[in-house]
This record gives structure tokens, sequence and C-alpha cells, in this order.
């Protein structure tokens, strides 16, 4: 890496807006460095690197190499572009120590590769179904002892979502809160959850829900379809009640003029899809 700056990687970092920036320009922006002895910095590792190696002194002392390091080969390609600028922006924003980074990007990982398992193809498909089931599948899984997961390690689960949902506001890969109306405290087990009625609906199982997950997507696309079809039959019916067509004649020119062209048969086809 030859790439050398003025000022630390973080310094840098400080002087930029990352949404502001092409996927691009960011590619090369440093991520981490070390002091030269004439007070320049030389750069370890650029945004487009396949490992980003953290600075030291973002560790304790005690703390082996491997563990200051994130290695994007290890998660879904796919979903790479998102956790990068994710990772970046809640450095710019926390400035955490490396092992918070580490943590959150290990946690990560695990929430991508069940979505992987789901088939979902971009972070912006994720829905809270998606993250439902996935608390529900994190809760019955073993660790390494074969034991359920502590509620520290549930916990870290968890806010790793949400924490990757609030560092991609307002980019192209922005997804909904994932508990709108909970928190990753509470269902950790870690706010007096024992009062709270536990829920009736039964967990969807997996097989399902990568059949239903994409249906649902289908329909949430849809609907803008329907919305943008709905929009021209009334303003065709309009146009056509302004011309003095008679009332007999206006359904019939709104099924050949909108209907048919965008692919519905009849009206109680439209109306149908409408209702779903």
């Amino acid at each position: 890496m030859s790439q050398t700056l003025m000022a630390s990687a973080v310094a840098h970092g400080n002087t930029i807006k990352l949404h502001a920036l092409s996927e691009s320009e960011r590619l090369t922006l440093p991520i981490s460095s070390y002091r030269l002895p004439d007070g320049r910095h030389q750069v370890i590792s650029e945004y487009q690197d396949e490992t980003w190696r953290l600075e030291d002194a973002r560790f304790s002392s005690n703390t082996k190499d491997s563990k200051k390091k994130l290695r994007f080969l290890s998660l879904p390609q796919r979903f790479v572009p998102a956790v990068r600028f994710a990772i970046k922006h809640y450095d710019l924003q926390n400035n955490p120590r490396g092992a918070t980074l580490v943590e959150f990007f290990n946690a990560t990982r695990q929430f991508l590769r069940y979505l992987d398992s789901l088939n979902i193809k971009c972070i912006k498909d994720i829905t809270p179904l998606v993250c439902a089931t996935y608390v529900q599948q994190t809760k019955e899984a073993l660790s390494a002892r074969n034991k359920p997961l502590s509620q520290a390690a549930l916990l870290n689960r968890f806010l790793s979502v949400e924490t990757l949902q609030r560092h991609l506001r307002g980019t192209q890969w922005a997804f909904p809160h994932p508990w709108e109306e909970s928190s990753a405290l509470h269902l950790a087990g870690m706010t007096g959850q024992t009062s709270v009625p536990k829920a009736k609906t039964e967990i969807i199982p997996e097989d399902q829900l990568k059949v239903l997950v994409p249906a649902c997507q289908a329909l949430i696309e849809q609907a803008h379809e329907l919305v943008a079809v709905k929009q021209s039959l009334e303003a065709k019916r309009a146009e056509l009640h302004a011309t003095g067509v008679s009332v007999s004649q206006v359904n019939r020119k709104l099924q050949t003029s909108v209907l048919t062209p965008n692919g519905f048969a009849s009206f109680s086809e439209f109306n149908r899809c409408c209702h779903y």
C-alpha cells in the first residue's frame, strides 16, 4: 500500500461526508494508518480492500493480530458493499474501540448468513418479518458448547441488526427498523420480560419463509404498478366523461386503453389484485 496521508486515517475520515461520495470515490478511502518518522501517515487498509486491518492503538495490548481484522470474503459477497458502508459510517459517527467494530462485524455476519439461507438478494429487501424469524432462530441456536446462547450473545446479535439498519439510513440499502415496537435488550430477555405476555402467533417454519418472503416482496413491488394503473384509469375516466362519451361506453374504452395494455383481462381481475 503506497498511499500516505498528512494526518491519520481517523482524522482524514472526520473531514468527509460518506453519503456524499460515490461508490468509486469511497473505494480509495483510508480505513487505517500508522505514523511514519517524518510525521506522515502510511495507510494500512483502504475501503476497497478485501480485509480491513485496524490500528493496534484501537485494541488492548494483548489482542491477537487476527482479532484486528475484518475479512469481507467471509460474507455473502452480494452484501459486502452495504456492510462496508455501514461499518465505515459507524466508525465515523461513533469512533468505537477496535474490538467493538470487530464484534459488530462478526455478529452481522451471522445475520447475513441467515439472509443468504433465505435467498434474500439485497440488504434493502430485509423486512420486519425476516427479522422476527431471525430472532426466533437465534434464540433456538446452540453455542459451540452445545448450550443455548447467553443473553449477552443474543443481545450482541440483535444489536448488530439495529446498528446495521441505523447506519444504512438514507442509502440505496436502507431497510425498515427490524422491530419497531421492541428493542435488542427486550428481545434478549434483559428488560424484565417475564411480565410481558407471550406472543400467540406461531413462528413460520424456515422452509415456508423461503417461499413467503419472495412472494411478499413481489406483491409489494406490484403495489406501485397497481397504483399507477389506478391513476391512469381515473384520469382516462375523467377525460371520457369530459368528451361526452356515454356511460355504457366508458368501461369498454377503459378496458381497451388502460387495462388490456397493462395485462388485465377485466375490471374484476384488476380489483382482485388491488385487494390482496
